[in-house]
């Protein structure tokens, strides 16, 4: 981002990688908190291997079988590097289907029946309403932060600095529709900023916004920081004061449309682990 630190080199994350793997390597942890005799997610134990006599065991017990992940589009690029490590360690032969799109727009489709078998959200209110309609067979847990910024075209084109830049003539804007949590929270900041904007557009989810900045089709728009950071090549992002800025929550359940409860929750544990936590940072979300 263009007031932002800069990620850790390739040779330390890479490292960082490896350290944590070898750690993740050693079991699924139990969220604080976390108990697998309620509702929560609960610890998901694999079978044990079997020893070889004389020999200790030095495999980790595979997880099988398939299952649907509905997750925030703000998720999109964390979430199929998470999915990579998990499959690596703990379910080689397991496939991983991923439905990225607005945080609202997927809770309507499990609401409605959809086959979900792990559901992340933007923001705490759309996992509330699948829990008031008892659609959810866990208790939401919540595994990473993120924060919003301005996101603009590589190099900063037209010089925007601040929020009140967006409300120049000559800067064209696209925002996230007020109904999911990007625009939600876009419309919070704005506000509390008294800053009145006209956007060009009003997209679906996070992703559309940035594929408008990305094309040139807009200036600027309001998205999360991972956003800036997952389009190095096209895009780059402005700060947002700490002010008048928002720090939204991801919640992870399990929705009543589970097949596979097995590999669903393992899936979501996994998140909490130290490489979990240390992928989402290296997207850029912020730690528990």
């Amino acid at each position: 981002m263009t007031s932002s630190n800069r990620r850790p080199s390739t040779i330390r994350t890479l490292v960082a990688i490896a350290v944590a793997a070898a750690l993740a390597m050693t079991f699924v942890s139990e969220p604080a908190g976390a108990s697998p005799d309620h509702r929560s997610i609960g610890a998901v134990k694999p079978p044990k291997a079997r020893k070889k006599k004389g020999a200790p065991t030095t495999t980790v017990p595979q997880i099988s079988g398939t299952i649907n992940v509905f997750a925030a589009a703000s998720l999109t690029e964390a979430f199929q590097e998470e999915s990579g490590w998990f499959r690596l360690i703990y379910a080689r032969t397991a496939t991983i289907n991923f439905n990225f799109g607005s945080s609202t727009a997927l809770a309507t489709q499990i609401q409605q029946g959809a086959p979900a078998d792990v559901y992340a959200s933007a923001d705490e209110a759309n996992v509330r309403k699948l829990s008031a309609s008892n659609s959810l067979a866990s208790d939401p847990l919540i595994f990473a932060h993120n924060r919003l910024a301005i996101l603009v075209g590589e190099g900063n084109p037209k010089h925007i600095t601040q929020l009140s830049d967006l409300a120049r003539p000559d800067v064209k804007i696209s925002l996230c529709a007020e109904t999911v949590p990007c625009g939600k929270f876009a419309k919070q900041i704005v506000a509390d900023a008294k800053v009145t904007l006209t956007p060009v557009s009003f997209e679906a989810d996070v992703k559309g916004v940035v594929t408008k900045v990305s094309l040139g089709e807009v200036d600027a728009g309001i998205t999360y920081v991972t956003d800036a950071l997952a389009t190095p090549s096209t895009t780059d992002g402005v700060r947002i004061p700490d002010e008048n800025n928002v720090i939204n929550a991801y919640p992870v359940a399990i929705p009543k449309s589970v097949q596979n409860d097995r590999l669903a929750r393992s899936f979501a544990l996994f998140l909490f682990t130290p490489l979990g936590q240390l992928i989402m940072r290296k997207h850029g979300f912020l730690p528990l």
